[in-house]
């Protein structure tokens, strides 16, 4: 095998050092980082007073610490994390099936009109 033009190093040694620097990084242990508390307080953003059923599910989902793909398998089947971040943001709207177990969800109907629980 010929030298590196630019390095003068053989490439079967440049080829030998490649792998053995993956062969390392992928043995490195995962470091288990806790989140600050700014961060924690980023991910908490939503509506200090929400209106629709989606700010009410959002709001809900952060204060109990679910991702959107745990509580879609909590809501049951058919429910996926794009519906839920759809129906979070206002682009879609839930079918009234999948209406019913989030109220449930929430435990009461916040498009009711005295907001009242069920």
């Amino acid at each position: 095998m010929g030298l590196h033009p630019r390095v003068g190093i053989h490439f079967e040694l440049l080829y030998r050092l490649e792998q053995t620097i993956r062969i390392r990084v992928a043995r490195l242990p995962r470091i288990n980082r806790r989140r600050s508390p700014l961060t924690r307080q980023r991910l908490r953003r939503y509506r200090t007073s929400p209106k629709t059923l989606g700010e009410h599910l959002r709001k809900k989902r952060i204060d109990l610490s679910l991702s959107m793909t745990r509580l879609a398998r909590l809501l049951g089947v058919g429910m996926t994390k794009a519906a839920i971040e759809k129906w979070e943001k206002h682009i879609n709207y839930p079918t009234q099936p999948n209406r019913v177990r989030i109220i449930n969800f929430l435990g009461f109907d916040p498009s009711s009109p005295t907001g009242g629980s069920m």
